[in-house]
This record gives C-alpha cells, sequence and structure tokens, in this order.
C-alpha cells in the first residue's frame, strides 16, 4: 500500500472540513438526535460542516426527520455500500466520515477525526 504524501498544515489558509455520510433503513426514532449533535455550533470546531442522510427507502418519517435537524438527504438503491457511495458522492469536504444511525460520537470526537486526518502519523 502507498503512503500518501503528508499535508503541511502550515500552508493551509482555512481549518479542514468534515463531512459525514449516514445510511438509514427506518432509522426515524434514531437519526435526529444524531444529526442534532453532529451539526450543533455550540461544539465550536466539534461539528460536520455537512451531514448527508443516504436512505435505503425507509417506511417510516427517517428523512423528514433528518431533514428537519438540518441533514441533506437522498434517496439510494439499498444497501449500505451504495448507500455509502451516494452519500459520499455529494460531499466536498475535505475529510469524510461514516456513521451508522445508532451512533453517538462522544464530546471531542469529530475534531480528532479532522486533526488525525491531517497528521503523518497514519
Amino acid at each position: 500500500m502507498q503512503r500518501r504524501p503528508a499535508r503541511d498544515a502550515g500552508r493551509r489558509a482555512e481549518p479542514l472540513t468534515l463531512g459525514v455520510v449516514v445510511p438509514t433503513l427506518d432509522e426515524g426514532e434514531l437519526i435526529g438526535a444524531l444529526v442534532a449533535r453532529l451539526l450543533d455550533s455550540a461544539r465550536g470546531d466539534d461539528v460536520a460542516r455537512r451531514v448527508i442522510v443516504a436512505d435505503g427507502g425507509s417506511c417510516d418519517e427517517t428523512r423528514a426527520i433528518a431533514a428537519e435537524n438540518g441533514a441533506e438527504t437522498l434517496c439510494a438503491a439499498r444497501g449500505r455500500g451504495s448507500q455509502l457511495a451516494a452519500g459520499a458522492a455529494r460531499l466536498d469536504c475535505d475529510v469524510l466520515l461514516f456513521l451508522h444511525a445508532d451512533c453517538m460520537p462522544l464530546g471531542g470526537a469529530l475534531s480528532r477525526s479532522v486533526e488525525n486526518s491531517n497528521s503523518d502519523s497514519w
């Protein structure tokens, strides 16, 4: 496996941006809290710039609840891989994170994900 060249963080004028893709299927009970957490601007830099909910044909209110909480939603072919690919194709962020609807990132997790993606340690 080839290693990508390390980024020179000192040359970047703007901070890296984080985009999150959440594949869903009937996750109406969980998706609102997750999207609200991911986009909570009160958390400073521990937030996502964009959240895409890639829905595989939910019969509940998953897409509506996600949109009410600030996510962009799309309908994708059912199947985790196709949903993740469809969501990723819509993002223009520097760092991409895939999460399940039943995940709730702890405080600092998002900002650490961005920091680690910009380090030379991987």
